[in-house]
């Protein structure tokens, strides 16, 4: 009888794991995150090596994400909603302070970008921690 209850809670955490998913929207960030330091390295609002450490804790995380690991799962939930939340505000005041007429319009929607792809990789690791937690 353990054996077909095992085989149920197995099938179910397969049935609603996403974690593959949300690591690759974490690196697809990371690497975004990367490639645009330098170009806004001017105006980001933390120095440069506090923006590479987001890049390598994001892409560490991403290396974590296991359907056997809870805790990662609630770290995936974790970083992806601060992770939607700071650059969603990053967006707007990039917007608020340079519209979208200057030069600094790509500062927008590469924040817009990475705040949407992070949208996705919540809704993808909450659909992960739905299933584990509520079997």
């Amino acid at each position: 009888m353990d054996s077909l209850e095992d085989f149920k809670k197995e099938n179910l955490l397969r049935m609603h794991y996403y974690g593959d998913l949300v690591r690759v929207f974490f690196l697809i960030d990371g690497i975004l995150m990367l490639v645009s330091i330098p170009v806004f390295n001017d105006f980001l609002p933390v120095p440069a090596v506090i923006s590479i450490a987001a890049v390598f804790f994001l892409v560490f995380v991403a290396g974590l994400t296991n359907p056997a690991s809870k805790q990662v799962i609630i770290l995936n939930v974790v970083a992806s909603a601060l992770s939607l939340i700071v650059f969603e505000y990053y967006a707007v005041q990039a917007y608020a302070n340079f519209g979208v007429t200057t030069k600094l319009t790509f500062l927008f929607l590469v924040n817009q970008l990475l705040a949407l792809v992070f949208l996705v990789a919540l809704y993808f690791s909450v659909k992960t921690a739905r299933g584990v937690f509520l079997k």
